[in-house]
């Protein structure tokens, strides 16, 4: 049964691919994002992991989708909008922990998709949003996050080359 869910969260998230201009991807990505966070405090905790798990191949998917427009500046600030604005919003009491999860599986599912490196502007452009978040966030454990999961593993020597 998880393998038949996997799959599931794997074609959802491959939808985005689907459609025929950035406009609508956009859409798309924004609606999920609003659907996660109006209807996160409803979902139980047996069926929280298929959530996040959701989240992890979407955000794969937007990095596939980035990696291929080779990291556009324009289509990477149109995708941080829709993170900056949803569900990474600073102090945003409707689903922290989808910040949390985003922080914790952001630089994971971007190696996924990194084959040959990045130059620094789209790194920079890929943290912009996380970065926001921690540095006007009032909530000690989304900072500490974000320092731990996506700063501080940076400097770790999976990412040093």
């Amino acid at each position: 049964k998880p393998l038949i869910q996997e799959e599931l969260a794997d074609k959802i998230s491959q939808l985005m691919h689907s459609f025929p201009n950035e406009e609508q991807v956009l859409l798309y990505v924004q609606t999920f994002y609003q659907t996660m966070e109006r209807e996160w405090s409803g979902i139980d905790r047996l069926r929280m992991n298929k959530f996040y798990n959701l989240i992890r191949c979407m955000q794969r998917e937007i990095y596939t989708f980035l990696g291929k427009r080779n990291w556009s500046e324009d289509e990477m600030s149109m995708f941080n909008s829709i993170l900056a604005d949803g569900p990474l919003l600073v102090n945003n009491l409707k689903a922290p922990g989808i910040q949390l999860h985003l922080a914790d599986v952001v630089l994971e599912e971007l190696s996924e998709v990194v084959q040959d490196g990045m130059d620094a502007t789209a790194w920079m452009g890929i943290l912009a949003p996380y970065l926001k978040l921690m540095g006007k966030t009032t909530d000690r454990a989304i900072f500490q996050r974000v320092l731990d999961r996506v700063l501080r593993e940076l400097t770790g020597k999976k990412w040093l080359r």
